[in-house]
């Protein structure tokens, strides 16, 4: 590895770990997911028996309760509750190293499959740009702890899996790895891959089923190839056959899967994902043409063909994820992750090409224009988001300081904690952010879920921001 990429790669770790250290637990969920799962809707306030897990044994019983009451997602509600339960530090250090080993993937998948150290250090650069920059909602997919456990583990898992299929993609007539424990290795990944979520796992399960059987008579097809696959097939049946995805659905969607109100209302999700993505796709459909335009010189005809075929199936499935979302009963800025994952992986394969097979498709000055403009993008909307996040951390440790006064004085049982509301980000610092910044407030109602999931959490009788009583004392007397 070169000086200047492995000063990349550790800048990277230091910037996402200080995200994450600055990031509180959050919205609710997190808290939620402190306790052992009580098998009823996740926006029902938690009883007051609720069970914090403090062993291996709890955190089983926790997860089969998940299964068969709420979600198929075993490996990530699995993944949140571990890390909620040995503490937000140790999950601040995993999630920095899982940002950095998402993006290594991204660029090792545009590298046609070749697992590497020697990197080109632009488009490594430009790949941890694009990630900042184009990621949908991306306090909730990369910071929130059962968001990047929902989100962004679950692209860690799903693209280092697809690495070993766009190796062999590219070598059809070499043997890639000739192991009857990779065999194995494969099988149990795409177990853990398929369990991960309804919507990525299906379309990459169509993706590798076209590339099988479009080569099935090639005679060297490895053996991992195909237990990867019936491993991620698996893995998504115990997901979609989860009982608890149907009780979840019955108990938030009265209406059903497809509602044409919701999907009048999913199309302004939608219109706000392609905003986001715009300027990824426009490279894409601007390359293309210039692409195709050196197909037909006879020396690289075949090899850019294959490249082709590739963006193109890419874009498909990075379309696909985000199309779909506009049937779903719930459609956020994060459910398009995945779909821009693929972009990403699409535009590292572009820049690939250019550098590869000397095709022009920027000049010179363009690229040292669009250089600085990254450069300036980044510094300022990670200036804007970092004081966003240090502003909220100090808002949360406060309020941790008067639930620990609370408990000295031994007022816990009898007063709610009653705490300012923190001010929601300017349109401006949002705007400058890369709407980076999140609103993760208390309600003025005490027994709301959310506000309720933190004073169980923390053993307190209550709490809820200051709301339209004027109340102004911090703490208020609850009987």
């Amino acid at each position: 590895m070169g000086k200047r990429a492995g000063l990349l790669l550790a800048g990277a770790f230091i910037f996402f770990y200080l995200l994450n250290y600055l990031m509180p637990l959050a919205f609710g969920d997190d808290y939620i997911y402190a306790f052992i799962w009580q098998g009823k809707p996740m926006f029902l306030p938690l009883k007051e028996g609720a069970v914090k897990i403090s062993s291996l044994q709890d955190l089983i019983a926790s997860q089969i309760s998940f299964y068969f009451t709420w979600s198929g997602r075993v490996v990530n509600n699995t993944l949140s509750q571990l890390f909620i339960w040995v503490g937000k530090d140790v999950f601040n250090v995993f999630n920095a190293f899982a940002s950095v080993i998402l993006v290594l993937e991204i660029y090792w998948c545009a590298n046609k499959g070749k697992i590497t150290f020697s990197f080109d250090i632009f488009r490594l650069a430009w790949l941890f740009l694009l990630f900042w920059v184009f990621t949908p909602g991306f306090p909730s997919v990369v910071l929130w702890l059962v968001g990047a456990c929902h989100y962004l583990w679950t692209a860690v898992l799903l693209t280092g899996f697809l690495i070993p299929y766009i190796r062999k993609y590219y070598c059809l007539e070499k043997q890639v790895v000739d192991n009857c424990w990779f065999s194995l290795i494969m099988l149990v990944s795409g177990v853990l891959a398929g369990c991960t979520n309804e919507n990525s796992v299906c379309w990459i399960v169509l993706l590798l089923l076209a590339f099988i059987a479009s080569n099935r008579k090639n005679p060297s097809f490895e053996g991992w190839m195909y237990t990867g696959v019936f491993g991620l097939v698996l893995g998504y049946a115990i997901l979609m056959l989860s009982p608890g995805n149907i009780v979840r659905l019955q108990a938030t969607h009265d209406a059903g899967w497809f509602n044409v109100g919701k999907v009048l209302e999913n199309m302004h999700i939608f219109s706000a994902v392609l905003v986001i993505q715009f300027l990824l796709w426009y490279f894409c459909i601007r390359s293309l043409p210039k692409i195709f335009k050196n197909l037909y010189a006879c020396t690289i005809r075949c090899e850019l063909k294959k490249e082709l075929v590739l963006i193109k199936a890419f874009c498909t499935t990075a379309m696909g994820m985000t199309f779909v979302m506009m049937f779903s009963p719930e459609f956020y800025l994060r459910s398009a992750f995945p779909g821009t994952v693929q972009l990403i992986i699409v535009i590292g394969i572009i820049l690939r090409i250019e550098s590869e097979y000397g095709i022009v498709l920027l000049r010179n000055n363009a690229k040292q224009f669009l250089t600085c403009v990254g450069i300036i993008s980044f510094v300022v909307s990670a200036g804007f988001t970092l004081d966003h996040l240090y502003k909220h951390h100090v808002y949360n440790e406060k309020i941790l300081l008067q639930v620990e006064a609370l408990k000295k004085e031994g007022n816990i049982a009898n007063v709610i904690l009653v705490v300012e509301s923190f001010p929601k980000a300017s349109k401006v610092s949002e705007f400058l952010s890369g709407y980076h910044t999140f609103d993760n407030n208390f309600s003025d109602d005490a027994d709301s879920w959310t506000n309720v999931s933190f004073a169980r959490y923390y053993g307190i009788k209550g709490i809820r921001v200051l709301g339209a009583s004027g109340k102004t004392k911090e703490t208020e007397n609850s009987n």
